[in-house]
């Protein structure tokens, strides 16, 4: 009886296949160990290379902000973060236009296709977007930063504020008392001794500085919208203005535990039915875009709409609107091929 040679590990086959420098056969414990240890090496490097770059983006929970005690300095820190979010802005902008591009592209011909891809990186949009968050958050990094540094003595006395010590954050004010923004306080039991979890790893450290400090620096940093066109400057105001409502209904919501059930959904309701009450009866309130991606998205005619608006507002409508309805279905068949042609 003969005895069974050795077996052949076929499993060197696929890890020759990894890199082309190691032949079939050639793989040995110290090959597959020094290869291991660099891709261990590779990893930890483009780890690194993340968190570094979140850095540039993100503070850190639980980081304290810049304490900032001369003029140069809040220049050069509102300097930074304006660069750094006009840099952001000009690639998210650029970004989306390219998104948007990729739908219509194909049906574009082929000596466009590169001057629309140029327009969507390199159009003026971009650099409008861009300009306008790098100026807002450089404005108000600057005054933020700097309205602190004026002594209190020399304020006026409505203005003056205390920077919080020991006071809670549900700690009522009176009505001589300064307002101020409070830096959030962790609350423990008053119990025994417990492990005590560094508010470093769970929680934004906010600058303690005077409410009118804020309001100072936002109304300035919201001049940056001058740099979008007219049609867009309504449009980003109302958002601004609608998001500042929010965080101040979520601020008092939070405190005072309101609550509305289904609130979403009816913000959301109200927001449709007035977006609807302006695209029927008064479409000069909302930009001509947006007026007419609802009529495309609608497929409704246009005529209808005109009618409508006609009949409710002066309760008379125009002849060449019924002349479009009935050749309607002829047009709207066409009417495709012409827009994009």
């Amino acid at each position: 009886m003969s005895r069974p040679g050795p077996r052949r590990d076929h499993s060197i086959g696929p890890l020759s296949e990894i890199t082309s420098s190691h032949t079939p056969g050639t793989w040995t414990p110290k090959n597959i160990a020094t290869r291991s240890f660099e891709n261990l090496v590779a990893l930890a490097r483009d780890q690194e290379l993340r968190r570094e770059a979140k850095k540039l983006v993100w503070r850190d929970k639980g980081e304290n902000p810049a304490e900032l005690t001369t003029i140069e300095g809040c220049f050069n820190h509102a300097w930074t973060g304006g660069k750094r979010a006009g840099t952001l802005a000009f690639g998210i902008r650029a970004g989306v236009n390219l998104f948007l591009l990729l739908f219509r592209i194909i049906r574009t011909p082929r000596k466009l296709k590169f001057a629309l891809i140029r327009h969507a990186v390199f159009g003026t949009d971009s650099f409008r977007f861009a300009a306008m968050m790098g100026t807002f958050v450089a404005v108000y990094k600057f005054f933020i930063n700097a309205l602190p540094l004026i002594p209190n003595n020399k304020l006026p006395e409505i203005l003056r504020y205390t920077p919080p010590t020991t006071q809670s954050e549900l700690d009522s004010h009176s009505s001589g008392e300064p307002l101020y923004i409070k830096r959030k306080e962790e609350k423990g039991p008053a119990t025994e001794v417990t492990d005590e979890k560094p508010p470093s790893k769970d929680v934004f450290v906010r600058k303690p500085v005077a409410r009118w400090h804020a309001l100072v620096a936002g109304a300035l940093a919201g001049l940056a919208v001058a740099f979008e066109t007219p049609d867009r400057r309504l449009t980003i105001a109302q958002q601004i203005f609608v998001r500042g409502l929010q965080g101040s209904y979520n601020f008092w919501s939070k405190r005072f535990g309101m609550r509305i059930p289904f609130g979403d959904v009816m913000v959301f309701s109200l927001c449709c039915g007035q977006i609807m009450y302006a695209f029927l009866l008064s479409p000069t309130t909302i930009p001509r875009s947006y007026r007419v991606w609802i009529q495309r998205a609608s497929k409704v005619p246009a005529a209808c709409v005109r009618m409508n608006h006609d009949l409710t507002r002066t309760g008379k409508f125009n002849l060449e609107d019924i002349k479009e309805l009935i050749n309607w279905e002829v047009s709207a068949v066409f009417a495709p091929q012409v827009c994009t042609a």
